[in-house]
């Protein structure tokens, strides 16, 4: 405080008297370079086209800086190029002036906050705008409040790092946490979010980088995390992290393209309707290691479009699906991998090669249309030995080809009320099973049109009948087979000419054979092996490497008027003799 002692002449004596006037406007003091703001101005500082580049300037001690004072808006900080700025202590605000910024700069601002009350207030309030290569750090906590605010706009190639313990917020409607060009480095290991409808946290250019072991969030509608529509970039979540949208049409990450990888102990999660985990355009390729999950209405764990890759070794969870994605997509499923949603555990459109070691589950209970473990439009699906394909209320893999090829190769376990089923517009399903395809509501396979070829490995089993459709279908028995075929469950070649083939068994081998309501009953002993099946609508049967019809098989049956076709299987004649010939076997014509 100032005192001024002034002689006042009165009656002719002279009196002291001191004055004290209001206390004085502790401006920020410039030294060269150098600025300090140690107390309190409210007036801000620097006149950007007025001031020199280069500057040092450094907020600490009580320092309170706001433009309060000042009738016009303008920054309280208006600076120009290579400046370094420091908010040690102290506090930063901004009064509430509409389209006002706390700090505005040039190229290559390098800015770094500790203060606990750095903020902005006002309707398109911005807490720092600045051009080119940017450098911003914080381990305080630093917000704007207002509709249409920005904490940070930036230009290309910004660097933007909060530390553990800092915080960053926005609040108000259409908010932003960062804008930024291209380039963009974010680091995130404090407590990041914004908590305004149609907000988002991140709106970056394209060749984007960005860590994050923090809390990364939205929280209302058409609030997306992270939205990165004009490029390709990556986003690391590391242990501890998490990425979460909590309102409706608000994905926490939304990306044209580029790369996410999710570690262990991370989260990458969306809770609202019609809100993804992760939302790609195209070419997305995502490693997850953690979690990610849309756990609202109509909402996928994953949902990319053409040539995206998604390689799971975590949890991934939807609503509607798992994962969804569209053409000539590429998805690994290891075996710690679990992809599962109320819908389709993974929906995929042309062209796609899955392959699956863990396990992927629809638990049913979406919409109206079947909730299948897979449903695929076209490509190659591998499912390994000790995976699982399972869907509580429809088909374990439903493949509706609409061009191309469909082709299943499994291993592990295929299991739905049906266990593979398939409505081809065109085309064929090729299917070789190793391993156990169960139908639990009595179909292990229901296929349509097409020309389809199921291949049926030695010690492979089927649990359920099946109906193989339209078209010119082949099933092929390779290798060593016995017991009950598909537990004595008829299989059906359906319309066309189909082809049934036992490869390992001789027609010698044939020690049984009925037909009856248009089935046929096989039953083969070799000695060492034997085995049943019951087959109907096939037209060609290779048993021991050759072709027998139906007419052929016929005249194998005790009863039949003429010469048979071909010399019973000795197996076959000293059967019927032993019991007796004719009436063990009965034999009705179509």
């Amino acid at each position: 405080m100032r005192s001024l002692t002034t002689s006042v002449l009165s009656l002719g004596l002279a009196l002291p008297l001191s004055l004290t006037t209001s206390p004085a406007m502790a401006q920020c003091v410039q030294t060269g370079s150098n600025v300090s703001c140690t107390g309190t101005d409210n007036n801000g500082f620097g006149d950007g086209s007025a001031l020199t580049d280069g500057l040092t300037i450094t907020v600490s001690g009580t320092g309170e800086v706001t433009d309060a004072a000042a009738s016009a808006s303008g920054p309280v900080f208006d600076l120009r190029d290579d400046v370094s700025l420091s908010f040690a202590s102290g506090t930063l605000v901004r009064s509430n002036k509409p389209g006002n910024h706390l700090i505005s700069a040039g190229n290559t601002l390098d800015f770094s906050n500790s203060s606990s009350n750095t903020r902005t207030s006002g309707v398109a309030a911005k807490g720092v705008v600045a051009g080119d290569v940017a450098t911003i750090r914080n381990t305080g906590s630093f917000g704007t409040t207002g509709a249409s605010s920005t904490l940070f706009d930036l230009g290309v190639g910004a660097s933007v790092t909060n530390f553990v313990g800092g915080t960053l917020e926005t609040t108000g409607a259409a908010a932003r946490g960062i804008v930024s060009g291209s380039g963009l480095t974010l680091s995130n290991a404090g407590r990041f979010r914004t908590t305004g409808v149609v907000s988002t946290l991140v709106k970056t250019g394209d060749n984007y980088d960005i860590t994050n072991s923090g809390t990364m969030s939205t929280l209302n509608d058409n609030a997306n995390v992270v939205e990165a529509l004009t490029g390709s970039g990556i986003i690391r979540n590391e242990t501890g992290g998490t990425i979460k949208s909590d309102g409706n049409d608000a994905s926490a990450l939304y990306l044209r393209e580029g790369g996410v990888k999710n570690a262990v102990g991370a989260e990458i999660l969306a809770t609202g309707a019609d809100s993804d985990g992760i939302q790609g355009i195209d070419a997305v390729e995502v490693h997850n290691e953690g979690t990610i999950k849309g756990t609202g209405g109509d909402a996928d764990g994953i949902d990319v479009g053409d040539f995206s890759e998604v390689e799971n070794l975590g949890t991934i969870v939807g609503t509607a699906a798992g994962i969804r994605a569209e053409d000539d997509v590429l998805i690994t499923n290891s075996g710690s991998g679990i992809i599962r949603a109320q819908g389709d555990g993974l929906l995929v459109d042309r062209d796609a090669k899955i392959y699956n070691a863990g396990t992927i589950h629809s638990m049913g209970g979406y919409g109206t249309m079947p909730n299948d473990g897979v449903d695929m439009k076209g490509g190659l699906l591998t499912n390994e030995t000790g995976a699982q394909i399972w869907s509580t209320t429809a088909a374990g893999v439903r493949a509706d080809n609409e061009a191309g090829t469909v082709e299943i190769r499994n291993r592990g376990v295929i299991e739905g009320v049906t266990g593979i089923a398939a409505r081809p517009v065109s085309g064929g399903v090729t299917i070789h099973n190793y391993g156990t395809i169960q139908g639990t509501g009595g179909l292990f396979l229901d296929l349509g049109n097409g020309n389809d070829v199921f291949t049926q490995y030695a010690g492979a089993n089927l649990i359920g009948a099946a109906s193989f459709g339209r078209g010119d279908d082949t099933m092929t028995l390779d290798g060593i087979h016995t017991g009950a075929l598909a537990g004595n469950a008829v299989l059906d070649g359906g319309d066309g000419f189909d082809t049934f083939t036992f490869s390992f068994y001789a027609i010698a081998d044939l020690v049984g054979l009925s037909f009856d309501n248009n089935i046929w009953d096989f039953s083969f002993d070799n000695g060492n092996q034997s085995l049943t099946a019951r087959l109907t609508d096939w037209e060609d049967f290779w048993i021991g490497g050759q072709s027998y019809s139906n007419l052929e098989l016929e005249s194998f049956l005790p009863g039949d008027p003429g010469t048979p076709a071909v010399p019973l299987p000795a197996g076959l004649v000293l059967m019927l003799s032993g019991l007796g010939g004719l009436g063990v076997m009965r034999r009705l014509r179509r």
